[in-house]
């Protein structure tokens, strides 16, 4: 076997892995999404409800928003403070997925 050969079946046996990841990642996010709407009945989750689920203070996903990491939410009404924040609950399973760390 040449170089070049071993570098192809290299580089395709590394694709066939993250093509294995992303599959695994979608499995893992659409069963958390099908518990997030068992236990909470709804497509919008409240901060409290999010800061339960990722078993964090409400202050600290908070302050995750504040420094624009952690959860994509929408506002819900009038703009400015007086708006209510929500989470969909896709982007708290797709969240907690891309923050599982893989290892070996």
């Amino acid at each position: 076997m040449n170089i070049s050969s071993s570098n192809n079946n290299d580089k395709k046996r590394f694709e066939y892995q993250i093509r294995g990841n992303v599959m695994l990642n979608m499995e893992r996010k659409r069963e958390l999404i099908q518990l997030l709407f068992q236990k909470y009945g709804s497509l919008l989750l409240t901060r409290e409800q999010v800061a339960e689920v990722l078993n964090i203070s409400t202050a600290s996903l908070d302050r995750m928003k504040q420094n624009g990491v952690g959860v994509q939410y929408q506002k819900d009404g009038q703009s400015g403070k007086n708006g209510k924040i929500r989470y969909p609950i896709d982007a708290v399973a797709e969240f907690i997925v891309q923050s599982n760390i893989q290892t070996a």
